[in-house]
């Protein structure tokens, strides 16, 4: 199944460089805050972070219009 990626075109999915700027600014989710309830979570610092969200859900994106049949994304 990994070569069938690598050979498929869909490591293509994992360069964003290509993305317009405004695109990547659509998903910056930096911005968001976290709800009290979350932040009080002792695995909040190592498992919720908004940059990652965005980045996470652009990246999944991706992955699916590059023909990945299964994608997971996780946050938190």
């Amino acid at each position: 199944q990994a070569f069938d990626v690598l050979l498929r075109g869909t490591s293509r999915a994992f360069d964003l460089s290509d993305e317009a700027p405004a695109l990547l600014e659509r998903y910056d989710t930096g911005s968001f805050e976290p709800s009290d309830a979350v932040k009080k979570r002792n695995s909040y610092a190592k498992q919720f972070s908004p940059v990652a969200l965005g980045r996470q859900m652009l990246m999944a994106r991706r992955l699916c219009e590059a023909g990945c049949r299964f994608v997971t994304v996780t946050c938190g």
